[in-house]
């Protein structure tokens, strides 16, 4: 049995227990940790995506960029019908406003993003801080932004674009020249493809077939799926079992890839890493590495009467919880149908990249998580960091003489403590359930102020046990012979 599986079924039996018998998978034997190689068989993650080398780089980022970009961000939000009347939505809006296939078509004819700049956009998220991209390469309206062999329904072959221009091919190529990692995001519900309702089989070959191209022509070193849940018009099929072949075959194509759990049916055990949308869970994830996808309006795609921004504090201090979370944070931009980033996308990110970039704070961030031997307190959040360090973000300043007070849920030894950005004396002092930490001076910014606190914990105790027993039954009655057994 795998690391994983043996990692995963003891998550399962303590958060999970009633999905053993769906939870069930033949073991495809076991699994080095840190290593990426594909096991005959193997439907699944091959390795413990907690731990493993491949997906390292991945854990540490904490902070990603989405675009949402596709023929929908034509009508930038608005559809306007034969009647005059009109309907709003944006990456939806041909399934929302029951747009006639053959009208949205024309949409899509006159799509012409000809102001897009892949390195003005690569360069907008390595200002703010962000590690990675992931960009709509098919969204659910089914059209390629690429010039895919499998139809013509994409940029190339159906748009008023450059024929010449591949919109992946520059995002790849700026990605790489600025040290961004860079990835894709395909949906399987597809509203165009008619073999996705009259001959599934047939369209998996061409899903495959596309995804192929896409491993192969930009190498992404993420891909984030979506579209996977159960639906009509058009009805969805895709099932469990869809998802794992997915799993098995991407990997194939490239063993170091990093896949969502939309691949397959957002099960603990599909894919590399949860996906909440619009959400930030209020305590940490157990079971699987995680990321909050939202956005920085209301909308995904670029709606041209939302400019209801979130601001720089709000977004900051987002990344810092989820980080303190141990999740990573997928934050969305949508550009116009010109290709064009809106302003008030670009002024918060940046926002956000200069909180990041000074006195350090980004220690809060990148490489941190959960600090589980505190509590989080109600003036901020508190993250544990590589060192032996918790960095303690406040969002709210005691007034002059007044502590900061930080509850402990494990014994630990604060053995330092600094401001970020200031030379002023942090007073710790032992209190009631915890610490007092008393600064000398003022906040350094009105976003968040980090406190650096170094700490020691007790040695780890030596137990006299043998270990920990699994064991999972392919039925509801945990009768019969276990088909699943580890022990570590």
């Amino acid at each position: 049995m795998s690391r994983t599986a043996i990692h995963r079924v003891l998550v399962g039996l303590a958060v999970l227990a009633v999905g053993a018998a769906f939870l069930a998978a033949p073991a495809a034997g076991a699994a080095v940790a840190g290593t990426a190689v594909a096991k005959a068989g193997t439907n699944y993650a091959f390795d413990d995506p907690f731990s493993s080398s491949r997906t390292s780089w991945w854990r540490s980022a904490r902070f990603g960029m989405f675009i949402h970009f596709g023929a929908y961000s034509q009508l930038e939000g608005v559809y306007t019908r034969p009647d005059g009347t009109t309907c709003k939505n944006a990456e939806w809006i041909k399934r929302a406003c029951n747009i006639p296939m053959a009208d949205y078509e024309k949409v899509a004819a006159k799509f012409n993003p000809a102001s897009f700049n892949a390195d003005a956009i690569v360069s907008l998220a390595k200002a703010a801080g962000q590690k990675y991209i992931v960009q709509t390469a098919k969204h659910h309206e089914g059209y390629a932004m690429w010039p895919t062999k499998v139809n013509t329904w994409n940029l190339r072959d159906h748009s008023a674009f450059n024929k010449n221009r591949d919109i992946l091919a520059e995002m790849k190529a700026a990605a790489d020249k600025h040290g961004i990692r860079y990835g894709l995001y395909y949906s399987i519900w597809d509203w165009h493809n008619p073999n996705f309702t009259a001959n599934f089989a047939q369209y998996k070959k061409d899903m495959y077939a596309q995804l192929k191209e896409l491993v192969t022509n930009y190498h992404p070193a993420i891909l984030w799926f979506d579209g996977e849940w159960t639906v009509d018009n058009p009805t969805n099929p895709w099932s469990a079992a869809d998802g794992e072949d997915l799993q098995a075959y991407l990997h194939g194509l490239d063993p170091k890839l990093i896949v969502d759990n939309r691949a397959g049916k957002r099960r603990v055990v599909d894919g590399d890493f949860g996906t909440p949308e619009q959400a930030i869970p209020a305590a940490p994830v157990d079971g699987q590495p995680w990321e909050s996808c939202m956005t920085i309006n209301g909308h995904w795609g670029f709606a041209s009467y939302d400019s209801k921004w979130k601001s720089a504090t709000t977004l900051t201090r987002n990344l810092i919880g989820i980080a303190a979370r141990s999740g990573n944070y997928l934050l969305n931009i949508g550009p116009d149908r010109t290709g064009a980033v809106p302003a008030g996308a670009a002024k918060a990110l940046q926002g956000m990249g200069s909180w990041l970039g000074a006195n350090g704070q980004s220690a809060a961030v990148y490489g941190a998580g959960v600090a589980r031997n505190v509590v989080p307190p109600a003036w901020g959040n508190v993250a544990w960091a590589p060192g032996g360090r918790l960095e303690a973000s406040v969002y709210t300043w005691p007034g002059a003489g007044k502590p900061l007070h930080l509850s402990t849920v494990t014994p630990l030894t604060i053995t330092g403590a600094k401001v970020l950005g200031s030379s002023q004396k942090v007073t710790v002092t032992k209190s009631g359930d915890g610490y007092d930490l008393t600064p000398s001076g003022g906040p350094t910014n009105g976003i968040a102020t980090v406190i650096e606190l170094t700490v020691t914990t007790p040695g780890a105790v030596t137990g006299t046990g043998t270990g920990l027993t699994a064991q999972y039954w392919a039925n509801s009655s945990y009768t019969g012979a276990p088909a699943v057994m580890g022990q570590i």
